[in-house]
């Protein structure tokens, strides 16, 4: 982002609308318009298509000088589920494994590069959960924990707040800093959910490993 400020300080007065992709599932807008400056604003991204996925995988494998055979660009375009950020991760492991197999067209070739990817999907959601703290992401788990034994994958922002109460004297500040870090999202509603909703698997995933680590314990 503050490759774009400078080309907004750089462009001050011009008529230009500079959009640059985020690392929390947002685009940040900065514009200049007759030597008056607006706030930046955040706007939240969507997900691709499924078919747009397999399309964006495939079309960077030919750009990269390989070939994904249609019925593993369909796999790795799945497990994206869309997401631009994750959809990059199982290119790069696509390209991985056509250098390691010399092509795609065997199912050990795109079961190398669905693994890579996959790591990439952890690391993400890891690398969002470490920007909150240790005791925000022990209060992130209390949320996940509240949704699954609701029933849900989304809380009413009071529900959310009362679940982090477990593990932070300020919890609504522990929502918010979920919310701007792209680890919650809030909904028109007034709902929070997960960023994504791979994401949601991902906290399940974590609150297991936490029972296993210490059995007859919650919270």
């Amino acid at each position: 982002m503050a490759v774009l400020e400078e080309l907004h300080l750089g462009l001050h007065g011009c008529p230009i609308l500079l959009v640059g992709i985020g690392l929390q599932n947002t685009l940040r807008v900065l514009e200049s318009r007759g030597g008056l400056s607006r706030p930046a604003t955040h706007l939240r991204l969507g997900t691709l298509a499924i078919d747009d996925a397999e399309e964006a995988i495939t079309g960077a494998m030919r750009a990269l000088g390989g070939e994904v055979p249609t019925a593993g660009a369909a796999t790795l375009a799945r497990l994206s589920q869309g997401f631009p950020q994750h959809i990059h991760g199982y290119i790069k492991g696509a390209c991985a494994a056509y250098d390691k197999h010399g092509g795609l067209d065997s199912p050990a070739a795109i079961n190398d590069a669905a693994e890579y990817g996959d790591r990439q999907r952890q690391d993400h959601y890891q690398g969002r959960l470490a920007a909150l703290g240790a005791a925000n992401r022990s209060a992130m788990l209390n949320v996940a924990e509240t949704m699954l034994e609701r029933g849900v994958d989304r809380l009413a922002w009071d529900a959310a707040v009362e679940a982090a109460r477990a593990k932070r004297e300020n919890p609504e500040a522990v929502i918010e800093a979920a919310v701007a870090r792209g680890v919650l999202a809030e909904a028109e509603d007034g709902t929070v959910g997960f960023g994504m909703p791979s994401f949601f698997a991902h906290m399940e995933a974590q609150l297991k490993a936490r029972e296993q680590r210490t059995p007859g314990t919650s919270g």
